[in-house]
């Protein structure tokens, strides 16, 4: 397989200014595959006029790198000197060339900074997405429509292991369907790999000319094609790959896919925060609840005045507050252990080694606690041990 790494550099994306700049330059979309036909037919003419391209440079450099290459063989021919009418015809070719190339300079930028938009606004549509899976599951649909790709392919990696996770094909979805079905449920080693392996080590994009990772049985959807990782903290969780039905992609395919690789990583470490904090607000509002509820049962509970043992007659009595029912009636005694260290704060780890059992029997323990108190939560449980330690133990003089 041969492929062309590059090194990442990481970018910044936002739909401000950076996004109307590049529309601002990039409104009218401009004829480059014609241009790009021009110069094919006049490098086809400079052949027969005698131009030998470099070893090795047909299909591996860009449309005004071979410009240039074919500019300077026609002067070079001219300065040799040469028949009146070949030497018009060279002049002539000339001409064409330096046109066609000028136009490549100005039409390159522009269609650069209209992918880049286009980029831009397929990440603001995927800001809305709040659950991090959710927008893991539109990276594919979203790169064909906003990248300008007909087929995307989206991996995860997990533990140098390669699992399908989506298929999108704008021009054929039976196909994009029949591929998943076929390879989803199959989990293929990287180590093989060149490209992936060298893409998860480098944090790079590529673009390669060959066919991508498949199941020997399912025939690669891609045969030439960008591709470029999700990168979350310090980790590749997935690669994206993307091309087209002809097989043609190019360096600003490779870009683009990097800009949108990017920005998707950035969104699922938001989306990803935001999640977790949320679960921290829904869990600091079951224990204010549970907190509250407690409150309220030690306000409302019974109260028995009764002297405690060995108090001589007439001496103040204590007032006890009494549980509804007793916690040792309820659990076994090893339960209860595991009650009283949990209210001490110690996770599953730390009473397992206090009570020298494994951390599976302590979860066990746990889930029997819950059931048998019938408590939501931990902090509940922990709640109803505390209530009858009060009760029993934090006896107030009566005066």
């Amino acid at each position: 397989m041969v492929y062309n790494v590059v090194k990442m550099t990481h970018s910044s994306w936002s739909t401000g200014t950076a996004a109307t700049l590049a529309r601002s330059g990039a409104g009218t979309p401009r004829p480059l595959s014609r241009t790009r036909a021009a110069l094919a037919a006049a490098v086809a003419r400079a052949v027969e006029l005698g131009y030998a391209a470099p070893p090795g440079a047909a299909g591996a450099c860009t449309p005004d790198t071979q410009a240039g290459q074919v500019s300077r063989w026609l002067g070079e021919a001219l300065s040799a000197g040469c028949a009146p009418t070949r030497r018009a015809d060279l002049v002539a070719l000339l001409g064409s060339v330096s046109e066609l190339r000028c136009e490549l300079l100005v039409q390159e930028p522009r269609r650069r900074l209209k992918a880049i938009a286009e980029a831009c606004d397929g990440l603001a549509r995927m800001r809305g997405a709040d659950d991090p899976d959710e927008l893991l599951a539109r990276v594919a649909e979203e790169a064909c429509r906003s990248c300008g790709f007909e087929r995307v392919v989206v991996a995860r990696i997990d533990g140098g292991l390669w699992t399908l996770a989506q298929a999108h094909f704008r021009d054929d979805p039976a196909g994009a369907r029949a591929y998943a079905e076929r390879l989803g449920a199959r989990r293929l080693s990287i180590a093989p790999a060149r490209l992936e392996t060298d893409m998860i080590r480098r944090r790079a994009a590529a673009l390669v000319d060959g066919p991508m990772i498949s199941d020997p049985d399912v025939p690669a959807a891609l045969t030439g094609y960008v591709a470029a990782p999700i990168i979350a903290g310090d980790r590749v969780m997935s690669i994206v790959y993307a091309g087209r039905a002809t097989g043609e992609a190019d360096e600003l395919d490779r870009d683009v896919l990097r800009w949108f690789a990017d920005g998707v990583a950035e969104l699922w470490e938001r989306a990803t925060l935001r999640r977790r904090l949320c679960d921290q607000r829904d869990h600091v509002r079951d224990m204010v609840s549970t907190a509250g509820a407690v409150l309220t049962e030690l306000c409302d509970a019974d109260i028995e005045l009764r002297a405690a043992p060995g108090q001589a007659p007439g001496a103040p009595a204590a007032v006890t507050v009494t549980a509804e029912r007793r916690l040792d009636s309820l659990i076994t005694r090893r339960e209860l252990e595991v009650l009283a260290l949990m209210a001490e704060g110690g996770s599953n780890t730390t009473i397992a080694e206090r009570l020298v059992i494994a951390e599976g029997t302590v979860k066990s323990h746990v889930k029997h606690i819950l059931r048998k108190l019938a408590a939501a939560n931990r902090a509940e449980a922990v709640a109803r041990y505390l209530h009858q330690q009060l009760g029993d133990h934090h006896a107030v003089p009566r005066t």
